[in-house]
């Protein structure tokens, strides 16, 4: 039994970076994708530096969202603590792709010698559903700008107007998707709540989606707390968008105007988070390419190629030194 997920395993791996693979020979060969542009980042280090430096501190803002979830269920975590895990777990999922996830490698850590073990794998769940959520939000908040100031996005002619349309749906659609069923959640005792949780448990891999239900209504009744921790994925989302927009003057992209940066670039990065393999590589790339080419700019997936770059400079670069350096053990550091 044991080889035969042994072999399963390896052929899901090999599927997925085969479709990865596939995913750039497409893009090159139909010239979506030109990695001579690349070589801007020689002639302009300091606007990489600088983009690896934001992504990075939006990163280390994000910690304490998981920390302000954490608390719910009276378990303080370090600042230094949360840090070291945060990028332990990045480590495991950039560098050992298919095998053991960063969130189980969290998920284990926090809840080992730990009473209420499914509570808190629960909050390394929730902590990615939140920062999924607010890209969602802040897309929805550029649509809105947009509807009621539509010259801010001063679509031309030759932009093509139908699927951007369909884009400004889909957008609003999950944004009312996500916050409907995190309402329904919240409300256990609903009949729809009932109905719900009757469907979860008929679902594949349905152990995970009860947990997930159940952490939210959790949740929804510390809403102070739970407010919090959308403020400060908020918040960390900004440095990240700063760091984002260093990449696109770097490879010379022409965004007619920034609110365009606030629709396309969480569209790209919802498609990123497929988890097909680590960071998104491929998969984020067409993505990219696709959500941007929309909007008039044929360089999508060279930005996505350079979130990419320091996706791994920081998951395995400084997640790995943390991982090997750190002599990590979660019971000595929670009060």
């Amino acid at each position: 039994m044991k080889k035969r997920k042994g072999y399963s395993r390896w052929i899901g791996n090999f599927i997925r970076f085969a479709i990865v693979f596939c995913i750039f020979v497409f893009l090159s060969t139909t010239d979506k994708l030109e990695f001579s542009i690349l070589k801007n980042v020689l002639a302009k280090p300091n606007l990489f530096v600088s983009a690896t430096l934001l992504i990075f501190a939006g990163a280390l803002i994000s910690v304490q969202r998981w920390r302000l979830l954490l608390k719910v269920h009276n378990v303080h975590l370090g600042v230094g603590s949360a840090i070291k895990l945060t990028f332990i777990g990045q480590f495991f999922s950039a560098a050992l792709p298919g095998a053991v996830s960063g969130d189980a490698v969290k998920a284990y850590y926090i809840a080992r010698d730990q009473k209420q073990k499914t509570a808190l794998v629960s909050t390394v769940i929730l902590d990615r559903l939140i920062g999924i959520y607010t890209f969602v939000l802040f897309a929805t908040l550029a649509v809105l700008f947009t509807i009621f100031c539509p010259e801010l996005l001063r679509m031309q002619d030759d932009l093509p107007q139908q699927p951007i349309i369909v884009l400004f749906y889909f957008i609003i659609g999950l944004f009312v998707l996500f916050t409907s069923l995190g309402i329904i959640c919240a409300r256990k005792e609903s009949r729809v709540a009932r109905l719900l949780k009757a469907i979860l448990v008929k679902l594949p891999f349905h152990n995970t989606f009860c947990i997930v239900y159940d952490a939210v209504y959790e949740y929804g009744h510390k809403w102070k707390l739970t407010l919090n921790a959308l403020f400060v994925s908020l918040a960390s989302q900004i440095p990240f968008y700063a760091g984002m927009w260093c990449l696109a003057t770097l490879l010379e992209i022409k965004i007619r105007t920034s609110i365009v940066f606030f629709l396309a670039l969480p569209a790209c990065m919802l498609i990123n988070a497929i988890p097909l393999a680590p960071g998104g590589i491929g998969i984020g790339e067409a993505g990219f390419e696709s959500i941007f080419s929309l909007f008039g700019s044929n360089k999508g997936a060279e930005l996505a190629i350079l979130f990419h770059a320091i996706y791994y400079i920081l998951s395995v670069g400084v997640g790995g030194m943390v991982y090997l350096f750190s002599n990590f053990t979660v019971g000595d550091k929670i009060e």
